[in-house]
């Protein structure tokens, strides 16, 4: 089991983030953050989905072009 997000959902052992392909592990202090989109449940970075919305591409899921909401 690869534990839970700060959310409580659980995340799959190996789970990576579609940006930046790092694996997505529970939040530590100094820990990145994870982001869960409403319309398709992808996850992510909270940074690396920030800065994709910061690219112009807010809409979107840049795993699977979903609507984000």
């Amino acid at each position: 089991m690869g534990g839970t997000d700060w959310l409580g959902n659980e995340l799959a052992e190996g789970e990576e983030c579609a940006i930046c392909l790092d694996r997505l592990k529970r939040a530590t202090r100094w820990g990145k953050q994870i982001a869960k989109l409403r319309g398709c449940g992808h996850r992510f970075h909270r940074g690396c989905i920030d800065n994709w919305r910061a690219q112009g591409d807010a809409k979107t899921c840049p795993h699977c072009r979903g609507p984000r909401d």
